[in-house]
């Protein structure tokens, strides 16, 4: 397995330097990171495309990462330009560590490596969501490389989050956020930022989702998390399925295999489940007007589209500060029904944390 891994990290290695030579001759001068969707026509995860509007993403060198290896074939036949970075590290990984280089020095060479890329394709701009896995690296790199970072807000931002660590100590040319909400939170990480230019966007701004007038109806959707196990999700859906004039759904992450034991129980009570569909055109066709989550984005995007958002936990939230700042409406498993009742009459609660939130 091991060696198939190699082998495999050495083929889009010669496809990644490949694509360098060529972008060095073609003087190219932007690129940006983007993340792969099985479910996208063309591969690319939309969080991806936020900051593209009218521009064609062939005119970036695109910074892929990926670990299937057909996808990532099939990636670079779709798209041009494509460097797939994480392949970069496996290969600079295996030598390094063979030779005994401790760890903290194989990330630093692997960092530099990047920043030589970007230097010699003469890279003037990079783009790239938040994502806490590699945007630190990519800062490190731009740093370097003397490129100009942009980086786009992508989920919820959060310091009860610990590997949200990651976006302390970034240097960037701006950050783009959903809201001056967001930035306060951002703020709180890295005081320093207040220094730097941190830019709102409304990231449904290109959203044609008109949802109809509320429904007295109570559609309530649960969203599944990686953070909470199978049988706590089915705890709230027996304390849930009886609620008067109501009408459950559910929806499996996408990126994750649905749970059988989940799925199971689903089928036998007869709740509609949603796995890679859009969830904004869930929101629309079936008029949810209640979301259950435990620490999803998807608890503050809801309010968005006046969606009641409900924070679940069994013992302690997970999004304290959240909580705190009266941007959810948070209850325990046992207390959940009793919650979906109380708020029902509670619209302009949740038209001021649609202000709250998107619309400072």
């Amino acid at each position: 397995m091991r060696i198939f891994q190699i082998c495999k990290s050495f083929i889009f290695l010669i496809l990644s330097f490949n694509t360098i030579l060529k972008c060095i001759l073609k003087n190219k001068k932007k690129a940006q990171f983007i993340i792969l969707s099985e479910n996208s026509q063309n591969l690319v995860d939309l969080r991806s495309k936020v900051h593209q509007k009218n521009n064609n993403i062939n005119t970036f060198v695109n910074f892929v990462r990926t670990q299937n290896f057909f996808n990532g074939i099939r990636i670079y036949f779709k798209i041009n330009n494509v460097i797939y970075f994480n392949h970069i590290f496996n290969i600079v990984d295996y030598f390094q560590s063979y030779c005994g280089v401790k760890r903290s020095r194989i990330i630093k060479n692997y960092i530099y490596i990047l920043s030589l890329i970007l230097r010699y394709i003469k890279i003037e701009e990079f783009f790239s969501i938040d994502d806490y896995r590699n945007i630190h690296i990519f800062s490190k790199a731009c740093e370097l490389s003397k490129s100009k970072l942009y980086i786009f807000q992508h989920g919820r931002i959060s310091i009860n989050l610990n590997y949200q660590k990651s976006l302390k100590n970034l240097k960037f040319e701006k950050f783009y956020v959903w809201s001056s909400y967001f930035k306060k939170k951002l703020i709180i990480l890295n005081k320093n930022y207040k220094k730097l230019k941190i830019i709102n966007f409304n990231k449904f701004s290109y959203s044609k989702i008109v949802f109809h007038n509320p429904t007295k109806k109570k559609n309530i959707l649960v969203i599944q998390e990686d953070l909470v196990s199978d049988k706590t999700i089915i705890c709230l859906l027996k304390n849930i399925k009886n609620l008067k004039n109501s009408k459950i759904y559910f929806k499996f992450r996408p990126n994750n295999k649905i749970n059988i034991k989940i799925k199971k129980f689903l089928i036998d009570n007869k709740i509609d489940y949603f796995y890679k569909q859009n969830i904004l055109s869930i929101f629309k066709k079936y008029k949810i007007n209640y979301l259950l989550a435990s620490n999803s984005s998807l608890l503050l995007e809801s309010s968005y589209f006046l969606i009641f958002p409900i924070m679940f936990y069994e013992k302690e939230p997970f999004l304290k500060d959240y909580v705190k700042d009266k941007v959810v409406f948070s209850t325990k498993i046992k207390d959940i029904k009793k919650m979906i009742t109380k708020i029902s009459k509670r619209r302009k609660d949740l038209i001021n944390i649609k202000k709250r939130v998107w619309l400072n």
